[in-house]
């Protein structure tokens, strides 16, 4: 029998769930992203197949992933978040100083910084952003996100313990 006719809808997600998780990685490029992205798909998947018999579990998982991805893509581009240029900020901060060495160490703790923003969750990394790039408030990023002021600040513990995890091992 095809794993993915199976009339288990839990066994037909397990199947699926290394193929979904790489779908999504090759589109958002950030693995906890992709993770999140396939939790809520099959949580949807399981939602939907308790009550209705399905007859294509890969075709529906990867129906639901393509309609999530959508979803992501149109939140996007509603927001109208501030565009912060990580690398514009970076870059003022490197071209201050006069030594080459100070300037290219800058410059490599600003690309290792990126990439650890980069792990971040969505949500945290864009409320990480706000507060750190864009200089706003938790009051103000709470409104901007439709978010209550706690959630900020959970967003931004786990943002900063992130950070200091990566930075700790960067110096190891």
């Amino acid at each position: 029998m095809n794993p993915s006719q199976t009339n288990d809808p839990a066994d037909a997600a397990l199947d699926e769930y290394e193929s979904v998780v790489a779908f999504f990685h090759a589109r958002v490029e950030c693995e906890h992203e992709a993770k999140d992205l396939t939790q809520e798909t099959f949580r949807r998947y399981l939602k939907y197949s308790r009550n209705t018999s399905v007859q294509h579990s890969r075709g529906l998982i990867f129906q639901i992933a393509r309609n999530l991805l959508v979803d992501r893509s149109r939140q996007n581009t509603r927001s109208d978040l501030p565009l912060v240029d990580i690398e514009a900020v970076g870059s003022e901060l490197y071209e201050k100083e006069a030594s080459p060495q100070v300037a290219l160490q800058s410059r490599e703790y600003l690309q290792f910084a990126r990439r650890v923003i980069a792990t971040l969750p969505e949500r945290c990394r864009e409320v990480f952003i706000l507060s750190r790039f864009a200089n706003l408030s938790y009051r103000e990023i709470a409104i901007k996100l439709g978010i209550s002021q706690s959630t900020v600040e959970k967003h931004m513990i786990r943002a900063i313990r992130v950070c200091k995890v990566a930075k700790d091992t960067m110096q190891d």
